[in-house]
């Protein structure tokens, strides 16, 4: 999807429909872009997420450069490049799995049942 991060109408319905893969799947790995400065992990702040489900079926989601829309695409998702904001004042992220963090015992075995419609609707509904 060119200007993976731009929000649009036209972009909303094609998001809605991708994560609506989600559902009736069986996730297999929950990974997540966490943010770290000075390499001392900020648990407060998660990036992107990477839902994979199948073989080899993957939805990403992510945050729109507007800063309140959700983005969510059929392609895996790619952290953020590391930079400093000054010398020895680094910004980074890495891939982490979130299972491992919100772990739950038949969170690997239970289909998606539903997926809430969090997406702005091209109407501008939610």
């Amino acid at each position: 999807m060119s200007n993976r991060h731009s929000p649009s109408p036209t972009r909303a319905g094609l998001d809605l429909q991708n994560a609506r893969l989600l559902l009736g799947k069986r996730l297999s790995v929950l990974l997540h872009d966490q943010y770290y400065f000075n390499d001392e992990k900020d648990p407060g702040d998660i990036g992107s997420l990477e839902w994979r489900f199948g073989e080899r079926e993957v939805v990403s989601m992510y945050l729109l450069s507007d800063g309140e829309r959700v983005g969510a695409d059929l392609l895996p998702s790619d952290a953020p490049a590391s930079f400093e904001i000054e010398p020895n004042m680094t910004c980074s992220w890495k891939r982490e799995t979130h299972l491992q963090v919100y772990q739950h015992p038949t969170s690997r075995t239970q289909k998606f049942a539903e997926l809430k419609e969090f997406l702005t609707l091209p109407t501008g509904k939610r």
